[in-house]
């Protein structure tokens, strides 16, 4: 099965390549480029060459060419979304060469280069330069900011540590989703609607204006799904533990247990060096979380608000400086449908956030910029209530009145050229997170009511370091020579589990640091290349031991992991007509622990394929094509799982296979009427059958998770 759908996976690329030679004998007109300076409404039509030279803001949180960044990049533009019909933020990640996603019906979160955290605390996203981290585990959860993709303007994503400029969180860089910007000249806003398979609905209204010295956006949406319909029986081995979970005949399937009810919006204004910015997120996701739902589905209800302001002041011609201070409030419930009608789970979370920040940028001399910065975030208020009635247990903990997560940080990063093809950068963080006090009740107000406390104490001063040299043989290739460190500072939540088990000591940060080689090439008009070797080194990474039906389990330093790997991606666009990308990841992980260098690590498949491929016969249609290989993929493995031998250690759950998901989209630009579009994208063209890995939430599904089968998504449009 692995081989067969990696051999399809090439010889769909061979198919298609050899349409493209096709198509490149007709005489296509090769696209006409504007010689003039590159500017954000001519970002649709940019040749390769022109977005080598696009200004981005993620990397170093000022604009810089795609050249001049210590890092690998990769751009998702609007019309990359327009071209291949991407209906979620999700299908554009799983389609970016690196990433792939893993989804145990609680969380879908995703691995990149050859690692995968359960709890999806390695890449740090951003939208609109907002930070959107949850406070109680620091993780990012992409349920939280279910943004219409017809809003997104472009999405930048910096691959690599980027800790030195975002602090803890930012282990393999940073995905930055911009939605503020005006992108067109000839468009002010854009209304859809869409339909789909498993009952989806979609509406969405994006608005944008800009005049004199003020512009404006807003972006709206709405997304219900009745989710996947899939058996319990494909994803068990074991079909005896179902009566012990309360599944019976009727209710042994995910039917009507899977269903989304997401409601979002963003306003932004910006006037002169003035700017705002103001999201806000209610979803109702129904999760899986140690049983399976037996009536109507356990429910996640979410509101989340983030507000951002902040003034960019020209101090002096060398000298700017960007002041911002952001505010976040969460509240989350829990509302578990589980072991039986009549039991009653129930969790809240509520936590805010406020923070500030202060860049300065300054330019001594032609060739020396120095970024520098200070950052406080205060998390209070962080608070969680857990009741189970069946059990007649409660948990009410959080931080004690008064009390503080405080974390403060300054930074540095120096470009220096000192020649005109080499550019040198080199930066420094120091982050410390001070101590903080938990309080835990068990069982308040009742017979058996206990406290515990705890302290997170480890506030020692975190020292993040990067390097980088970077060396232009022409202007069309680039030599990257990139060094990074990167942390990840234990949450909250990794802290209350801990006090729940009886275990007081502070887990120290996760740690990992990357040496890379980054090649970017233009060896003929409109074809470009970028390669990558990377070795990432990984040190004191925490790993949670779950059983099922538990309520916390425990975090463990799990001790040393390395990965090394290649990725080659190769794109060639010789005219607004046609185009095709491929991309190749070969990566390899190794657990460095004492006694498991054996053991192959979970959630860390050898392999990735991406490729695309689009052509417009005609001015206003569009057809694509889409696939992304993941290869093969093996679960957590548990050093206390007894076998029925009686020995310890064992996986969670067993192997899953390597699996190709195609995916087409037609879209007709001018549809009956001027300005009027529809799209129809269909997500697994060939229906395959395939399973993400068990995690230690749901490890009952032993087999796995289900992924999407076939679906159809249709959507209209009216662009104004």
């Amino acid at each position: 099965m692995h081989r067969e759908q990696i051999k399809l996976f090439f010889c769909t690329f061979k198919v298609v390549a050899l349409i493209l030679i096709f198509l490149l004998q007709q005489e296509i007109q090769l696209f006409s480029q504007d010689k003039g300076g590159v500017q954000v409404n001519k970002f649709l039509e940019m040749s390769f060459e022109e977005l080598m030279n696009v200004e981005l803001t993620t990397a170093g949180k000022r604009p810089e060419n795609i050249n001049e960044i210590p890092a690998s990049v990769v751009i998702i533009t609007r019309n990359d979304i327009k071209r291949y019909g991407y209906t979620t933020l999700s299908e554009i990640l799983e389609n970016v060469p690196g990433m792939y996603g893993i989804n145990d019906y609680n969380y879908h979160f995703f691995g990149v280069r050859g690692f995968w955290s359960g709890e999806g605390r390695n890449i740090i996203y951003l939208v609109n330069g907002i930070d959107q981290s949850r406070g109680h585990m620091l993780h990012y959860n992409i349920r939280s900011f279910p943004i219409p993709v017809e809003a997104i303007g472009r999405i930048e994503i910096i691959r690599g540590p980027m800790s030195v400029i975002y602090g803890s969180g930012a282990f393999f860089g940073a995905i930055n989703i911009i939605t503020d910007e005006i992108y067109t000249q000839d468009q002010q806003g854009q209304a859809t609607i869409a339909v789909g398979s498993f009952n989806t609905k979609k509406a969405a209204l994006s608005l944008v204006s800009e005049e004199n010295d003020m512009s404006f956006s807003f972006n709206a949406a709405i997304h219900k799904s009745d989710g996947i319909n899939v058996p319990y029986s494909k994803m068990i081995s074991d079909l005896s533990v179902l009566p012990g979970m309360g599944i019976y005949d009727y209710n042994n399937t995910t039917k009507k247990r899977l269903e989304k009810n997401n409601k979002y919006f963003d306003c932004s204004i910006k006037y002169k060096e003035f700017y705002c910015n103001v999201s806000h997120t209610l979803y109702e996701d129904e999760v899986y979380f140690s049983y399976p739902p037996v009536d109507k589905g356990s429910t996640e209800r979410t509101h989340d608000t983030h507000i951002l302001a902040g003034a960019k002041l020209n101090v002096t011609d060398k000298l700017n400086i960007n002041l911002q201070v952001n505010s976040y409030q969460s509240h989350i419930e829990f509302i578990w449908d589980q072991i039986h009608p009549d039991y009653f789970g129930n969790q809240i979370f509520r936590m805010q956030r406020n923070g500030a920040e202060i860049i300065a940028f300054y330019e001594p001399f032609s060739n020396l910029s120095i970024t520098g910065g200070y950052v406080n975030k205060t998390h209070s208020d962080l608070h969680s209530f857990l009741i189970l009635s069946s059990d007649n247990f409660i948990i009410d903990y959080g931080m004690k009145p008064g009390e503080y997560s405080t974390t403060n940080a300054i930074y540095a990063q120096a470009d220096y050229s000192p020649l005109s093809k080499l550019h040198l950068v080199g930066g420094i963080r120091a982050e410390k997170m001070e101590k903080y006090d938990i309080e835990m009740m068990l069982n308040p107000g009742m017979e058996n009511e206990s406290t515990i406390n705890g302290k997170f104490n480890h506030d020692n001063i975190e020292y993040i370091p990067r390097l980088a040299a970077i060396y232009s043989y022409n202007e069309n290739n680039t030599f990257k020579f990139l060094y990074g460190k990167a942390i990840n500072q234990p949450s909250f939540f990794t802290m209350a589990v801990q006090m729940f088990a009886g275990v007081f000591e502070t887990p120290k940060p996760e740690i990992i640091e990357t040496f890379e080689v980054n090649y970017l090439a233009n060896p003929i008009e409109h074809l470009s290349l970028n390669a990558s070797l990377f070795y990432n080194i990984f040190h004191h990474l925490l790993v949670r031991e779950l059983q099922p039906g538990e309520i916390g389990g425990i975090y463990t330093n799990a001790g040393k992991m390395v990965t090394t790997g290649a990725e080659l991606t190769v794109k060639a666009e010789p005219s607004v007509n046609i185009g095709i990308e491929l991309s190749v990841i070969l990566q390899k992980s190794e657990d460095k622990r004492l006694g498991f260098e054996s053991i192959g690590v979970g959630y860390s498949p050898e392999i990735l394929g991406y490729f695309k491929f689009f052509y417009s016969p005609f001015q206003d249609i569009t057809a694509s094509i889409t696939g992304n290989y993941v290869g093969s993929m093996r679960t957590h493995w548990e050093v206390e799982k007894e076998n029925p031998d009686g020995t310890m250690g064992d996986r969670i759950g067993e192997d899953v296979d390597g699996y190709l998901i195609a995916g087409f989209n037609l879209r007709y630009s001018n549809f009956i009427f001027n300005k009027v579009f529809i799209n129809v994208r269909i997500h697994n063209l060939f229906d395959t059958e395939y399973y993400y890995p068990a995690y230690t939430n749901n490890a009952y599904f032993n087999k796995g998770t289900l992924g999407r089968g076939r679906s159809i998504t249709i959507t209209t449009g009216y662009r104004f």
